[in-house]
């Protein structure tokens, strides 16, 4: 299983996506559901976590900032950014980042992010990678 963490300052976001999408099912474990952006570095920092689902409009941290730090300490984590907003020009130059491989706008279409999440699987774009012996 790869491990996947969301991180929605939406709670509803939040609570719909974790229970009605079948994680397990497609080879994914929901290791963690986050409203705050900070305690979700905090759990990456020490937990593998192999694919990030985040929201882009943040107020503290915003996605495309959990892009660019993840991107430099982490480059092995893969994002899948989402938005409400179906601009894409917003986030347009993180997207450039080797570790951001795709956009989705809400609702998300659970087809879509299954695509998406099977795309990193059949492509390898994710590997059992731990930092350490304890996961």
């Amino acid at each position: 299983m790869f491990n996947i963490i969301l991180i929605d300052d939406d709670i509803v976001s939040l609570k719909t996506l974790s229970k009605i999408f079948p994680w397990e099912s497609i080879g994914f474990k929901l290791s963690g559901v986050f409203q705050n952006p900070s305690e979700a570095l905090d759990f990456i920092e020490n937990n593998t976590v192999h694919v990030i689902l985040s929201d882009v409009a943040m107020p503290s941290i915003d996605g495309v900032n959990i892009a660019r730090i993840c991107n430099e300490k982490y480059p092995q984590i893969k994002i899948v950014l989402i938005s409400a907003y179906r601009d894409f020009e917003s986030v347009r130059n993180v997207i450039k980042l080797e570790n951001v491989v795709d956009y989705l706008t809400k609702p998300i279409e659970s087809k879509k992010l299954e695509d998406t999440l099977l795309k990193f699987i059949d492509e390898k774009l994710i590997t059992f990678v731990s930092r350490n012996n304890s996961d």
